[in-house]
């Protein structure tokens, strides 16, 4: 089983629930990468919401039918390596026909270290985000150490995709009402000494994907 399994249903889990899940008002599909390298996740999420849109996949369950809702996306970055930066705009714009489709505020790169009060501003102004998925080799405690930071996740973020990597730290409990799934990976592949795998998302989450 690939080591991040994890992301890739959690990840396709959320993206359904936007696409179909009764909705109070029509938004678009909006994520946020931390420690992006060169866009792996944000790539992946878009490819997906623009493969189902252009299949037309009705969803049926319990004899009521869910349309498809568009399928506008916005997607932002945040990675500190000039390198790795260069790579995700090179890697965007290969992918350049399929982000036409995504509606006009596609993706943007914020090519500096993370910080929790910028992050926390751009999860507002969202007013709603599908996917956080933060991997950023350590600056995860800074995030979820910041009350606000955890406040404006608590309100407004549906899934969190998480990965930390030190064994002495403990963010198991920076969202203690929501639910989670773990995954100790020790070792993988000689790339990750330890690193726990977590995704957290809301109780009423499944209530809207299953009623």
């Amino acid at each position: 089983m690939d080591e991040e399994y994890y992301k890739i249903v959690g990840g396709c889990e959320q993206i359904i629930r936007f696409l179909y899940g009764p909705r109070r008002r029509p938004r678009r599909f909006a994520m946020a990468e931390i420690g992006s390298r060169w866009g792996t996740w944000g790539l992946r999420a878009l490819a997906t919401l623009d493969a189902l849109q252009r299949q037309g996949i009705e969803v049926n369950q319990g004899g009521d039918s869910y349309h498809q809702h568009p399928a506008i996306a916005h997607v932002a970055y945040w990675e500190q390596e000039e390198s790795s930066c260069q790579l995700l705009r090179e890697a965007h714009e290969l992918n350049a026909g399929m982000l036409d489709r995504l509606g006009p505020a596609k993706w943007q790169l914020h090519c500096r270290a993370a910080d929790a009060d910028e992050i926390a501003s751009w999860i507002v102004r969202q007013g709603e985000v599908d996917i956080l998925d933060i991997d950023c080799e350590g600056c995860e405690y800074q995030l979820f150490r910041d009350a606000r930071f955890r406040r404006t996740v608590d309100r407004h973020v549906w899934r969190v995709l998480l990965d930390w990597h030190d064994p002495k730290q403990d963010l198991s409990d920076v969202l203690p009402h929501w639910r989670r799934v773990h995954r100790l990976e020790p070792g993988i592949k000689g790339r990750l000494d330890s690193a726990l795998r977590t995704t957290l998302f809301r109780d009423h989450d499944w209530a809207k994907l299953l009623r």
